[in-house]
């Protein structure tokens, strides 16, 4: 398992499942342990719950998710062995670091970037709108999927996946915002000359390669 720590409303948080898995104990061990001293980890917070039936997680688990604090008492209740303080290094230092980028997410300044590139995303999808009949024109049987190619080129050279613009970082939406700007654009320029609508989207991607090579951005 890679992500120790994961954001939900605005908090961070690790879980008992995670911490079982990362130590080598038993789940049910960490959950005795969790419960022993649950006064004092109340203390830091109500112990919220959670359901995880996959098979990665185990049929009918029910584990317990710690925020910071919490998971920094229980982790120094554990018999130390290589693995652990291993684990314990790693969690203090992904807790500290995601506890940054939350941070970021809900300064000024990333609120103010993120409300500017939400109003340079309408702007693109209002020139997408008029994209899809022009491309329609040309013969498109697939004009409705341009929102989400066009989304997918810019999320690829940034390097951001789906869905997961309210949590990328201050860099990542300023460099969005850059991106789609030029695509939106690109798209009106090369309609007014009436390029074919394949052709116009090499071109944005020809940009939008170029902009990442400009820029040190890896695109895999």
């Amino acid at each position: 398992m890679n992500n120790l720590v994961y954001e939900k409303k605005n908090d961070i948080f690790t879980d008992s499942l995670i911490i079982a898995d990362e130590t080598q104990y038993q789940h049910e061990s960490i959950v005795r342990t969790l419960n022993e001293y649950r006064e004092k980890l109340l203390k830091f917070g109500p112990i919220k719950t959670s359901d995880f039936k996959s098979e990665v997680r185990g049929p009918g688990k029910t584990i317990c998710l710690l925020n910071e604090p919490q998971a920094t008492f229980l982790i120094t209740l554990l018999r130390n062995n290589e693995k652990v303080v291993d684990f314990k290094a790693r969690l203090v230092h992904e807790f500290y670091h995601m506890r940054i980028a939350l941070m970021e997410r809900q300064s000024t300044d990333w609120l103010k970037t993120r409300e500017q590139g939400k109003l340079i995303r309408r702007d693109e999808t209002d020139v997408i709108q008029r994209l899809i009949p022009y491309a329609e024109n040309q013969g498109s049987q697939n004009a409705n999927k341009f929102y989400m190619t066009y989304s997918k080129l810019v999320n690829k050279v940034v390097g951001v996946e789906p869905g997961t613009r309210e949590s990328a970082s201050h860099k990542d939406l300023m460099l969005i915002a850059l991106l789609e700007d030029m695509v939106s654009k690109t798209i009106e320029e090369e309609m007014l000359k009436g390029v074919y609508y394949k052709e116009i989207y090499q071109i944005c991607k020809g940009k939008a390669y170029q902009f990442a090579k400009l820029t040190y951005l890896k695109v895999s």
